[in-house]
């Protein structure tokens, strides 16, 4: 796709990632999706943080194994984000030596990092904070997030993440591709 001028191309991008977050163009609409996602995201990270195994939480030793004990989970693979509002608007991830690069797809043949960070083992359901590791040129790129954290679930097959885009939060559920 050629652009022939920078304004064109943040216009297609913006129009891709709306679509991407299912985002109304509406504001009004948008102010009482905001509102909802807040309390939406609320809701998911009380929840998320009563399921949250974290191997820091407890040594080992002092952990009783079970006789059913739950197996680590392995991330490592391609994933897609299964509640996207269309085919040419959506992200994947790929998770590979516990780390995970997601990725916007936006139209036909453009592609944009969103997310480079970590990525954390556990059994059963669990969430983690991942940390960024995208380096400074990485960082300065038009569509990637500037968090330093971000805060991830795997939940019965579904990675889960919240992100915000014109004051508007929804959660991104990503599946095995």
């Amino acid at each position: 796709m050629m652009f022939t001028s920078s304004a064109s191309m943040k216009v297609f991008i913006s129009a891709a990632l709306v679509a991407t977050l299912g985002l109304s163009a509406c504001a009004s609409q948008s102010s009482s999706s905001q509102s909802s996602s807040s309390q939406s995201a609320s809701t998911e990270s009380a929840s998320a943080g009563a399921s949250s195994t974290n191997a820091a939480e407890a040594p080992a030793a002092d952990k009783p194994k079970a006789q059913n004990e739950e197996s680590v989970v392995v991330l490592d693979g391609e994933w897609v984000q299964s509640n996207r509002s269309d085919d040419q608007n959506y992200m994947t991830a790929t998770i590979e030596d516990n780390t995970m690069t997601i990725t916007y797809h936006l139209g036909d043949d453009t592609t944009a990092t969103f997310w480079t960070g970590t990525v954390a083992s556990g059994s059963g359901n669990f969430s983690w904070e991942s940390e960024s590791i995208a380096t400074e040129e990485q960082q300065a790129e038009l569509l990637r997030s500037l968090d330093k954290t971000k805060h991830f679930t795997y939940e019965d097959g579904t990675i889960s993440f919240p992100m915000t885009m014109m004051g508007v939060t929804r959660t991104i559920k990503l599946v095995r591709a």
